[in-house]
């Protein structure tokens, strides 16, 4: 009866050790990255190649590395598309001794809300305009495509015949940060400029500490917090010394203070209000307001806009 046991023993014996490596399997399992995550985390790189006629040995390398600073920022986008989180672009105009006239490209990368990315990109003549809202102009081709494995984008230049130019876009992910709720907890503006992806000022030398703050700028009012209050949204990001967010289907905004508002690589959701009729006559014009009660701190905001 004993020699039985042992035998049966031993029948469970691979059953308990296939049992135990696929539990081990389960443990290790790690969930896909967030679409708000590969939002705050992608970035891409521009590369420009000038090669020889053969295509063989690189004549020149230009590179231009696009953070997800400069890419924009996330968006919220439920007014606009559900299907898509935030959507990042970038317009590139490159010069070089090493090949005949100026480079001028475009790419948007767009973080759908299931974490897949898709990107739109094309090369022109030339831009009109500035910034983000310059506008390429005599497009060679419009291209879209969903990136699989995070795969390089590349093309060669149909307008220069003397050399061979290669454009490479390398999208990739940067060191992700820790976003928290904090609830409670008072930001803090030193000396703080705000402005935006096209290029405008919206006002300067702001100050203010408190668990939510107000202000008036040349472009409407803004009310920040970390925490859920009357009218505002959950569009903002912090982390280190900035806060961005992207409202309705303009350019992002960013508030910039000289001191961090998050410390180390601490980030944090924001929730923003935007008030586009509390504006101040001029740049040097605008207030800001601080407290605990956004009620209070929104009518102090409001009848600032009206002096």
């Amino acid at each position: 009866m004993r020699f039985l046991s042992y035998i049966n023993a031993a029948k469970l014996i691979p059953s308990i050790f296939v049992l135990i490596l696929a539990s081990a399997g389960m443990a290790e399992t790690k969930k896909p990255l967030t679409a708000q995550e590969i939002c705050q985390r992608l970035q891409v790189t521009e590369e420009v190649l000038v090669f020889d006629e053969s295509g063989e040995h690189v004549v020149d390398y230009d590179k231009r590395v696009r953070g997800s600073a400069g890419l924009g920022g996330p968006s919220d986008s439920s007014e606009k598309d559900k299907s898509e989180k935030c959507s990042k672009g970038s317009s590139s105009g490159q010069t070089s001794s090493s090949f005949d006239g100026p480079i001028f490209f475009n790419h948007e990368w767009t973080v759908l809300a299931d974490g897949r990315i898709k990107v739109a990109y094309e090369q022109g003549e030339g831009f009109d305009g500035r910034g983000r809202e310059a506008k390429l102009i005599g497009s060679t081709r419009r291209h879209e495509l969903i990136v699989k494995d995070f795969s390089a984008v590349s093309w060669v230049s149909p307008l220069h015949k003397k050399q061979r130019v290669l454009v490479r876009l390398v999208p990739t992910l940067v060191e992700g940060q820790s976003t928290k709720e904090l609830g409670q907890f008072p930001i803090t503006i030193e000396n703080g400029v705000v402005y935006d992806g096209a290029g405008k000022l919206w006002a300067i030398n702001l100050t203010a500490d408190g668990e939510f703050i107000a202000m008036t700028t040349v472009h409407g009012g803004l009310m920040i917090g970390f925490q859920p209050f009357p009218g505002g949204k959950k569009i903002g990001y912090a982390a280190g010394r900035e806060i961005r967010f992207k409202a309705s289907d303009g350019p992002t905004i960013v508030i910039k203070s000289e001191a961090p508002i998050l410390p180390g690589k601490m980030g944090a959701d924001v929730y923003v209000m935007v008030e586009p009729k509390y504006k101040s006559k001029s740049v040097n014009s605008q207030s800001i307001s601080s407290g605990k009660d956004p009620n209070e701190v929104l009518e102090r905001m409001a009848n600032n806009s009206k002096r």
